[in-house]
Order: structure tokens, then sequence, then C-alpha cells
């Protein structure tokens, strides 16, 4: 059976290469996450997560620990 994939939007204030990189190394260790990318052009830095079986508190806390503001957008 396929696991269902879901994709969870977030504003943030990640806002350089550093910053990227630093939550994207986090990212890219979580074994359900399958992609991500970081519209920093965009005025709420919009962090867009396409994974299975995760919780948006589950990233919310992931990038609040690398130092960095995250919240939910409305889907």
């Amino acid at each position: 059976m396929e696991l269902e994939t879901q994709i969870l939007v977030f504003k943030t204030n990640i806002c350089c290469d550093a910053a990227c990189a630093m939550v994207g190394s986090r990212l890219n260790h979580a074994p359900n996450i399958r992609r991500w990318t970081v519209d920093r052009n965009d005025c709420d830095k919009v962090l867009r997560v396409v994974a299975q079986q995760v919780q948006a508190a589950d990233i919310i806390a992931l990038v609040n620990s690398s130092g960095f503001l995250c919240e939910e957008l409305p889907g």
C-alpha cells in the first residue's frame, strides 16, 4: 500500500543561502521528507515540503530548532 503524499506550506524567515543550508541539512535527514524548497523571493519566505506521514508540527519544530521562525500557511 502506497503512502499518501502531502504538500505542506510554511511561512519562514529563511532569507539566505546559509540559512537554507542549515535548515536543509535537517530536512534532508528527515526520513519521510521527499523534497523541499524555499522561495526566498516571496515576502513570506515560503517553505514547501513534499512528504509522507509528516505532521506540520514536526516541520515547525525542526525549522525552529535550527533557529528560524516557521508557521503553517492555510491550504
